[in-house]
């Protein structure tokens, strides 16, 4: 279940919860319902004009994940705020 506002973090639908990454699928079998990954990666924070913003790159292995699930995950973000 999902803290109040940590939406951010954590999303909760009626066939899965995700958090921080990890993933939990319920409506499919025991030993197919988690991923959970592992790894990292690195955040650059600089302004456009008056706007911060941030650029990170990620990497992750999911270490525990269903039989035809995805091996790695790579995760590339760029923000802008306001």
């Amino acid at each position: 279940m999902c803290a109040e506002g940590s939406e951010m973090y954590c999303c909760k639908t009626a066939s899965n919860v995700d958090w921080y990454g990890i993933s939990i699928y319920w409506d499919k079998p025991a030993s197919q319902r988690v991923y959970f990954p592992l790894g990292g990666g690195v955040q650059r924070q600089f302004n456009i004009g008056s706007r911060e913003s941030a650029f990170s790159v990620q990497l992750f292995k999911n270490v525990l994940r269903p039989d035809k699930g995805a091996e790695h995950d790579f995760r590339l973000m760029f923000e802008v705020n306001s």
